[in-house]
């Protein structure tokens, strides 16, 4: 019951109480000699501390979670273990760490034999990559990625090492390459039925072919993303792709076209009480 007052303290944001309600679930399993349920709570410690950006406390926490894990010779919670410091380190900047703890946790998957937590090790080594700019290696870990992919469970997976793939080109001025993974993507998102993957992929696929300058190309995608979206009732998202509409028409000279689709941005933004979103539309209103 500890933990679960913990958990409800958290969720209405008092992380004090939070913090000490798992401070004394883990002395209570301490006492009963239950390492699995400590370990457990050392993990719940360390999201919340990652949660309130204390994130060396964090790193502490889940290194004993870790050590408990080691010891009871838990594999795939040593390679989770693992693969959350990896997470840490990376938001704490520290790269080498970061580097060699999704490392760890990757040679620990693949003695498992878990392809689905490899290609989430991957797509994370390949991202850490892709922030510090080194993309040949970036590019290297994805595509390891993608040569086991096809033996896991979860086709989302490889749709997402070719979303990777595409904001590493695109980042790298190779949009055109970008719009080949998103081809690749959206082939698995009808595979798999996934209409809203599909709405992303065509606003993606539109961004790319904005960047080479394909602009009826790049209003097509839009508009094809802009009708799933509406579908789906997804009116944050609309109101979005109306203004990247918005942008194309100024773009290529058409300030009537522009000055519409901003309109039908600001009337669902100033609806749903979007104040980020209704500023950027009147300024974009204005250079319409």
């Amino acid at each position: 019951w500890t933990v679960d007052l913990a958990v409800l303290y958290q969720l209405t944001g008092d992380e004090k109480k939070a913090e000490g309600y798992l401070k004394k679930a883990i002395s209570l399993y301490k006492r009963l000699d239950d390492d699995g349920r400590e370990a457990q709570c050392y993990e719940n410690l360390a999201d919340l501390y990652s949660f309130l950006n204390h994130l060396d406390d964090a790193i502490r926490i889940l290194e004993r979670a870790l050590r408990i894990y080691t010891q009871n010779k838990d594999h795939q919670a040593i390679a989770d273990s693992y693969e959350r410091l990896g997470i840490l380190h990376t938001k704490q900047g520290q790269f080498s760490p970061a580097v060699e703890s999704f490392q760890k946790a990757l040679r620990k998957n693949d003695k498992i034999g878990n392809v689905d937590k490899q290609i989430v090790n991957f797509i994370n080594l390949g991202n850490l990559y892709l922030v510090v700019r080194q993309y040949e290696k970036a590019e290297g870990t994805y595509t390891l990625g993608l040569a086991i992919a096809d033996t896991g469970s979860d086709p989302r997976s490889k749709a997402q090492l070719y979303k990777q793939l595409g904001q590493l080109y695109y980042q790298k001025g190779q949009a055109g390459q970008t719009v080949l993974m998103a081809r690749k993507r959206l082939e698995i998102a009808d595979q798999i039925g996934d209409a809203l993957m599909s709405a992303e992929v065509y606003s993606e696929m539109a961004q790319a072919y904005q960047a080479i300058g394909q602009m009826g190309q790049a209003i097509a995608m839009y508009e094809t993303s802009l009708r799933l979206y509406e579908r789906l009732k997804k009116p944050t998202e609309t109101a979005k792709i109306y203004g990247s509409l918005g942008a194309v028409y100024n773009d290529i000279g058409k300030p009537e076209k522009a000055i519409s689709m901003q309109n039908k941005a600001l009337e669902i933004a100033i609806r749903l009480d979007l104040k980020d979103l209704v500023s950027r539309r009147y300024g974009n209103l204005g250079t319409s």
